[in-house]
């Protein structure tokens, strides 16, 4: 079955990110402590932890569990996937991305219907969007501008690359969470981090 493609592509604002950066990031930070203390090792392949390729090892949502920002931030973004996708049942999978500005973000694309990231510490960064294929570098068709409290959200087999703008310190890496969504029920998937994400009805 093709991936929707009748989805434009849509970036809306996080208030509680925006109300919350600076404490996000230093939950982010206790995070990324923390994830670096996983085993090494990623199914049957001798590799070392990667916050974005490891993925499918863990949910950002529950590694940031207990935090109040992050609760916030869980139950806004349920209301604006299911208002942007109008489906009766989600799965979603979230990780983080934190890179230093020797290490930006390759160009790949994502095998679920939707893809979408929020940006927590971006600095001077851009999402370019292309046309292309695997073996391919297409035209770009969009580009994001990155800003503190961006959620984006469309078709996630659009091929897309971080390009930085301004260097920044490693010391204050680029911090973004990423999330696939699925609405078909297939077969069970081997990634850990894919979990049910029910519509929150919140109390008038």
């Amino acid at each position: 079955m093709k991936y929707p493609l009748d989805y434009e592509p849509a970036v809306f604002k996080s208030q509680v990110v925006l109300e919350n950066h600076q404490l996000m990031c230093s939950i982010l930070d206790t995070a990324a402590a923390s994830l670096t203390e996983l085993d090494r090792t990623v199914h049957e392949m001798r590799e070392s932890f990667h916050f974005t390729w490891s993925y499918g090892r863990y949910n950002i949502f529950g590694v940031t569990s207990p935090t109040d920002v992050f609760y916030d931030l869980w139950v806004e973004l349920n209301s604006i996937v299911y208002d942007y996708t109008g489906v009766k049942q989600l799965w979603i999978q979230s990780w983080m991305n934190s890179d230093p500005d020797h290490d930006p973000l390759m160009r790949h694309h994502h095998v679920w219907p939707w893809h979408g990231y929020i940006t927590i510490r971006p600095h001077k960064t851009r999402t370019v969007f292309d046309d292309g294929t695997q073996n391919q570098v297409g035209k770009t068709i969009f580009e994001i501008e990155n800003e503190v409290g961006n959620v984006y959200i469309g078709p996630g087999d659009i091929y897309h690359h971080v390009e930085v703008d301004e260097a920044y310190d490693e010391d204050t890496p680029r911090y973004t969470i990423g999330f696939d969504l699925n609405h078909e029920r297939l077969r069970m998937s081997s990634e850990i981090g894919l979990m049910p994400y029910p519509r929150i009805c919140l109390p008038n």
